[in-house]
């Protein structure tokens, strides 16, 4: 069994049940370690190896001297509920239950495995019916009028189970939502705020996404009202849930000052992160100079660059004013600002004499980018030698906020060349980000790809790595990235006919296109119209580009066909049926 399951754990699945099959043959007394192994392989099967699943157990539940104990339990239990047999589930858990009287800390770690799994299984549904009916009553009134009843003993760690998966079920809704958003040119900032009014969702659960929103908060309720106290990922999963900059701050403000949860350096990022989704860039900043003396490293900095990259993204219209914010005026302000020890670990004296605020006050929120990159740059004599140096991520999500802003080539220039003094890496992410903030100045940016950075992310690309080589890599993604930025400039300037040029070359140089390619030219074109006039051009705009680029349609449609040719190693088209022509 210790080599099956070995097989299992590194992929091997044809080498376990070849080994399955020896043991079989071999006819050893069955016991409940070999069950749990066979079930193991046979669960790497997913829905396929249900029927199997099934019949192994009814084998294990005739053995009189076996019972399923926990990890049986949490190997069957997706294949159950997925046959409908939720009376069998029911069966088990008692029993185990029963069996396990006196180990209530076993039961309740168990139920937590078991949470787990269903959730993994996209079951969430069935996960709270089995909180519902195995944890929660343990700490509500039926445990005084049902004494019959089969419970478990619940803890914060299954509360926090439950509200990440509905947080994931909630997000992957929102990421599905926001690209058809786009793609109609819609407004994003609203999509956010209208989550509670979405009906339906593509799950296995079929839960919608009020429901989903309903289930958290009551179950955010029922932690409070029972006195447990909610931990650092209680807060973080629902600060991964959609809520408006007044919500958030409530939800801190009770966490934080109610329940005494500390203030870890992974809740402060998650927070500026949180309030740059709901489009308060002022909160954000005000957490950073009321909490971020938690850890003044580059990843906090980074987290407070990134908020206003997303707000900037919404709306960049919006001026930063921190003892405005909604933040700012909750208690938060009384407990924790004055008494914040904002200092450097040896001395006394404050870490930022005037705090970060008073540098971006009445900025918007790429102005706020730039000033904070001059801080780190120790271009801001104040703060000189306080900011850690800017690392990759630090411009790269500097790049992301600055597209948002005025188009400026030579300000994105500046910025890819401070990038390359500091001797960083000319990576695919940043190089993209920056192209994009050339917005549709197409000939600056082929002028500036050819002179200066295409040469460093060739060297970039094929530098000297430590680690071996891998299937997983794929070779040239700086590359392609880089040249993905460039067709986006393309869309802007609606210059489909460069576009087509650079995935000739593109294909020239050995890299792979494919309908990414084609969707980052859609991308700038829809961003070009946004900008211009938030809706279709006007004629005298199509005559303006017509008189422009000559058969513009077809290059589109040119290279929608070099773009979407077929590619064997698309796993969307295994099941195309393939023709060869032989001349």
């Amino acid at each position: 069994t210790t080599v099956m399951n070995a097989a299992v754990t590194i992929g091997n699945q044809t080498l376990a049940e070849e080994l399955l099959e020896e043991v079989q043959a071999q006819n050893f007394t069955k016991n409940l370690y070999l069950y749990n192994t066979h079930f193991r392989i046979l669960r790497k099967k997913g829905r396929t190896g249900d029927a199997e699943v099934l019949e192994l157990l009814q084998n294990l539940l005739q053995e009189p001297d076996l019972e399923p104990d926990q990890f049986t339990i949490d190997l069957i239990l997706p294949s159950l509920i997925r046959a409908g047999r939720l009376g069998d589930v029911d069966d088990i858990l008692d029993s185990f239950i029963d069996r396990n009287a006196k180990g209530i800390g076993r039961v309740s770690n168990a139920f937590a495995s078991f949470l787990v799994t269903l959730v993994k299984e996209r079951e969430l549904a069935t996960a709270q019916a089995i909180f519902d009916n195995y944890l929660a009553p343990s700490i509500t009134a039926a445990r005084n009028t049902r004494k019959d009843l089969k419970l478990a003993r619940p803890s914060v760690r299954h509360f926090n189970i439950l509200i990440e998966g509905y947080r994931n079920l909630v997000n992957k809704k929102f990421t599905r939502d926001n690209s058809r958003q786009e793609s109609s040119d819609g407004d994003k900032g609203s999509l956010w705020k209208a989550f509670s009014k979405s009906d339906e969702v593509d799950e296995s659960d079929d839960a919608s996404i009020s429901h989903a929103l309903e289930k958290v908060h009551s179950l955010y309720e029922l932690m409070s009202a029972s006195k447990m106290r909610p931990d650092g990922y209680t807060l973080t999963s629902m600060m991964g849930m959609p809520l408006d900059s007044s919500e958030l701050t409530s939800l801190l403000n009770e966490t934080i000052n109610d329940f005494h949860v500390d203030v870890t350096p992974v809740i402060v990022r998650a927070a500026m992160a949180a309030y740059g989704r709901t489009v308060d860039p002022s909160s954000a900043c005000w957490f950073f100079d009321s909490f971020g003396n938690k850890t003044m490293n580059i990843r906090t900095w980074n987290s407070l660059l990134g908020a206003l990259a997303s707000s900037a993204k919404v709306d960049n219209s919006i001026i930063v004013c921190v003892e405005d914010s909604a933040a700012a005026s909750t208690p938060l302000v009384a407990k924790n600002r004055d008494s914040s020890a904002l200092s450097n670990g040896n001395e006394k004296k404050p870490l930022y004499p005037m705090g970060i605020s008073t540098l971006i006050d009445g900025k918007n929120s790429v102005e706020a980018v730039k000033t904070l990159l001059d801080v780190m740059n120790g271009k801001v004599s104040d703060f000189k030698g306080i900011a850690p140096k800017p690392n990759s991520q630090t411009y790269c999500v500097a790049a992301s906020a600055l597209q948002h802003g005025p188009t400026d080539s030579h300000a994105a220039l500046e910025l890819f060349r401070t990038a390359a003094e500091a001797d960083l890496e000319a990576d695919g992410r940043f190089i993209n980000a920056v192209f994009r903030c050339f917005g549709d100045e197409i000939d600056a940016a082929l002028t500036a790809w050819r002179t200066e950075i295409r040469q460093r992310c060739i060297t970039h690309e094929y530098r000297t790595r430590n680690a071996p080589p891998s299937i997983h890599r794929k070779m040239g993604k700086n590359l392609i990235a880089a040249y993905h930025g460039l067709i986006y400039v393309c869309g802007r300037a609606l210059r489909p006919d460069i576009a087509l040029r650079l995935v000739y070359a593109m294909t020239k140089e050995g890299l792979e296109t494919d309908d990414n390619a084609l969707n980052c030219y859609k991308s700038g074109k829809r961003m070009r119209r946004k900008i211009t006039s938030l809706g279709d051009p006007t004629d005298e705009e199509v005559s303006k580009e017509k008189k422009k680029v000559r058969l513009s349609k077809q290059y589109e449609t040119l290279l929608q066909i070099e773009c979407t040719k077929y590619d064997q190693n698309d796993k969307r088209r295994a099941s195309d049926k393939r023709l060869r022509i032989i001349l």
